[in-house]
């Protein structure tokens, strides 16, 4: 069984995740392989999800002290 992921280590990797589909996202748009609605649905979910781990960090993290 793995260690548990610290949640200031899962938001860096969603925010590097986010950057990531951000610049393959506007290149798949700008190639028609990928529509902008598509596209922009994709990042506000990703962008949820960091919102979701951040809101978590400043909920529960503090308990912990």
């Amino acid at each position: 069984m793995s260690a548990p992921v610290p949640i200031d280590r899962q938001i860096a990797c969603v925010k590097r995740e986010l950057r990531l589909r951000e610049r393959v996202y506007a290149r798949r748009v700008a190639e028609e392989k990928m529509t902008q609605t598509d596209a922009d649905i994709e990042l506000q979910a990703m962008g949820a999800v960091l919102e979701t781990l951040e809101r978590v960090r400043a909920v529960v993290l503090p308990e912990l002290f």
